[in-house]
């Protein structure tokens, strides 16, 4: 209804059981879970992992040799002085 808020969780089991799993969490009307959605990714991910690490090996099988990751070194400031 209008102007009432609620958030929800689908389980696969009673919320209580220890066998429940959480399936879809929903926040403010928006989906911040999904479980199948998850999966989907993470077997997209391991196919993108899989790909990138073939493309160095075969880079470094060429004579190439590996790149920095790059970036700016960061500054940690401590209560006993600076450490880099």
């Amino acid at each position: 209804e209008i102007a009432k808020d609620a958030d929800l969780v689908l389980w696969s089991a009673h919320p209580l059981s220890i066998a429940a799993v959480a399936q879809k969490t929903f926040v403010d009307g928006a989906i911040m879970f999904d479980r199948k959605a998850n999966a989907d990714k993470e077997v997209e991910m391991k196919a993108e992992k899989s790909r990138l690490y073939q493309l160095m090996l075969e880079a470094i099988a060429n004579g190439d040799k590996p790149a920095s990751a790059g970036g700016k070194s960061q500054t940690v400031y401590h209560c006993m002085g600076e450490f880099h």
